[in-house]
């Protein structure tokens, strides 16, 4: 690669990494705690098995508000049967719908 080449593949990345922050921030700004959880949620699960093995305080972490949101918010969904938690693992169950949340 030559200078140009690189100069372009950093600028590029760098202009992912904002756009990526700057949506974070919005979701941040305008998206409820129940909206937040499931957008995270339907993009860091595993589509094959439906799986998400993560931990609480992690997953809080992504999504950026309290684990005990996150416990409440996801009780929530596994009451109303949109998801599945075993121990540290949940699976959704009903994407369709947790995408007409969004």
């Amino acid at each position: 690669l030559n200078q140009p080449d690189v100069a372009q593949s950093f600028i590029r990345h760098l202009t992912n990494d904002i756009s990526h922050q700057q949506d974070q921030l919005m979701d941040l700004a305008y998206k409820s705690v129940c909206q937040r959880v499931i957008k995270n949620l339907l993009e860091l699960y595993n589509p094959e098995d439906g799986l998400l093995d993560m931990s609480r305080t992690q997953f809080a972490s992504v999504v950026g508000t309290s684990t005990e949101s996150v416990i409440r918010v996801l009780r929530d969904l596994h009451n109303d049967e949109y998801i599945e938690i075993k121990g540290s693992k949940i699976t959704v169950r009903n994407e369709d719908a947790l995408k007409r949340f969004m």
